[in-house]
């Protein structure tokens, strides 16, 4: 779930320290996303989101939060299991859920921040969420944070000034101070709307290296599943115990013919897909009701 630390070392004469961690082989979920590693197929992708998410589960258990999911922090063994590295900015959380930690100086990752934390430094464990959402938006699509933040401005009329976009041009620089953020529905909101609003638009949103080779329900679900996670309203939000039960039914949709293929852009079974801004459902001979899993409306 987290990187092991072995040991430390030390070279007094220069007052150095060294931690000393276990080696992951497998670089980091960011490289694979958006370097020259090795493109990810659909079910290593799933089983990585599922192992972040077991790992977060821990976390809030413990009432710690991370406050810097994103996929550079996430690290990959021999086996593409992850592991959660890079706690610098973890911190108690409260042992009341629905109740928040204010923070005076606002850390993170511009890109990954929940608007609540940006706006008025609120912390609980909803911000973990949607720093989760974040990554799983990344998977699908293969675009980094910030170039989604500037898709969803270009393809929508009542997106924030342009000046802003001079504050989210640089997503792995750290801040220490406001950063403004949409309101009503976030960027990403806007972004995965419009894909899960027409079959071609989520098509042309996912990631081109995967040759269209997933399965087309199993691609709705999460990018709900994204969408729900990074909804500007924390309470809108799944918690991560409900993310890791999704997303262990979804790995369940394995290959078939729903796959997209490279060029196919039509489908057979495209009539049993409901495409709604507020809901996807999955009819058919699917092995869990999506309708229930994806309902978070509830959620605190």
């Amino acid at each position: 779930m987290w990187i092991k630390l072995f040991g430390y070392c030390s070279e007094q004469k220069k007052n150095n320290f060294f931690l000393v961690y276990e080696f992951m082989n497998k670089g980091s979920l960011d490289a694979h996303l958006f370097g020259n590693w090795q493109p990810l197929s659909w079910d290593l992708r799933i089983k990585i989101a599922v192992g972040v998410a077991r790992g977060l589960v821990f976390l809030h258990a413990s009432f710690i939060i991370l406050r810097d999911v994103k996929c550079s922090n996430i690290l990959l063994d021999s086996n593409f299991n992850p592991k959660l590295s890079d706690f610098g900015l973890a911190m108690d959380g409260s042992t009341d859920r629905d109740s928040y930690v204010e923070e005076d100086r606002i850390c993170g990752t511009i890109g990954y921040l929940a608007p609540e934390y940006v706006e008025s430094g609120l912390v609980n464990h909803k911000i973990d969420v949607y720093g989760f959402g974040v990554m799983l938006l990344e998977m699908l699509s293969a675009k980094k944070a910030y170039q989604i933040m500037l898709a969803s401005e270009e393809n929508n009329q009542t997106s924030q000034p342009s000046e802003e976009n001079s504050q989210t041009s640089q997503p792995s620089e750290e801040i220490s101070e406001d950063v403004h953020q949409p309101t009503g529905q976030s960027f990403y909101e806007i972004f995965i709307s419009s894909g899960l609003t027409d079959y071609t638009k989520l098509h042309r949103m996912m990631d081109p290296s995967l040759n269209g080779q997933y399965p087309l329900r199993a691609a709705l679900l999460v990018a709900q599943l994204a969408r729900s996670c990074v909804s500007a309203d924390p309470t809108g939000r799944p918690s991560m115990e409900e993310a890791v039960k999704t997303l262990e039914q979804i790995q369940t949709l394995g290959m078939s013919s729903t796959n997209l293929g490279p060029t196919n852009v039509s489908d057979p079974f495209l009539h049993d897909i409901h495409f709604s801004d507020s809901r996807v459902m999955a009819h058919g001979p699917a092995p869990f009701d999506a309708d229930v899993e994806l309902s978070f409306s509830d959620c605190k």
